[in-house]
């Protein structure tokens, strides 16, 4: 788990979960701060972290963990966002990243991680895809799947899938009733996508839906609405050993 320090604090630190508790917290170090927390993903036998810079450093960076150190933090994009970027690991051991563009530019940008470095940043749909906070991506079967909440006012939730280097037409998840003020989290969970929510406006509710490769399962409470936020929330899944 990593997370941004609180208040004043910019320093990203970082835990790790060890049998059935977590260690201490640790600092990544001191060229490791931010302004938005961080985003994690697997990459092989080892960790990356991605973050936008703190304060006005709009620069996006990441660093690897090799089980016992932090690689000095990489820029992978020199024209940055206002908030923090997404990554995910996939199966053939690269890292895909999306990200908002800076300050009012609603675009989506992506760029993939491989043989130690990053390709140069694209524009989603050549500049056709856009939202007003941190979008989510995920490895889903042989590809990317990348969901975000619409730009501006725009509180509806949509999703488009990168195959080949082309990304497909953008399209609304599910029907009428799904939308968030925050954007959205990703994970695939066993044969299926999980897509997790905060509700629209002043709504604390988190939802959850599931695609299986062809359709969207209708949106659902999570713990029948018992369960609030004020932003977006995580997903994360794990496999279970009997050894």
């Amino acid at each position: 788990m990593a997370w941004r320090g609180i208040g004043a604090d910019p320093h990203l630190w970082h835990a790790t979960m060890e049998g059935q508790g977590w260690s201490g917290q640790r600092a990544l170090g001191d060229a490791f701060v931010s302004s938005h927390g961080p985003a994690l993903a697997s990459l092989g036998h080892d960790v990356m972290i991605a973050f936008k810079g703190d304060g006005g450093d709009r620069q996006l960076y990441s660093s690897v963990h090799d089980g016992r150190s932090w690689s000095a933090p990489q820029i992978f994009s020199w024209g940055g966002s206002s908030h923090a970027p997404a990554i995910a690991g996939s199966s053939r051991g690269n890292v895909y990243a999306a990200w908002k563009g800076i300050g009012d530019d609603p675009r989506l940008f992506w760029a993939r991680y491989q043989d130690g470095a990053w390709s140069p940043q694209q524009d989603v749909a050549g500049g056709a895809f856009g939202t007003s906070d941190q979008p989510a991506i995920a490895w889903f079967k042989d590809h990317i799947v990348m969901a975000w909440k619409g730009k501006g006012n725009d509180q509806r939730l949509f999703w488009s899938e990168l195959r080949g280097g082309q990304w497909s037409d953008q399209r609304v998840v599910g029907e009428g009733s799904l939308g968030s003020s925050a954007g959205p989290a990703l994970a695939q969970v066993k044969d299926r996508l999980m897509l997790a929510w905060k509700g629209t406006g002043a709504d604390p509710r988190v939802f959850l839906s599931s695609y299986d490769g062809n359709i969207w399962s209708p949106q659902r409470e999570f713990l029948g609405g018992a369960a609030g936020t004020s932003h977006t929330p995580a997903l994360g899944s794990y496999a279970v050993s009997n050894l």
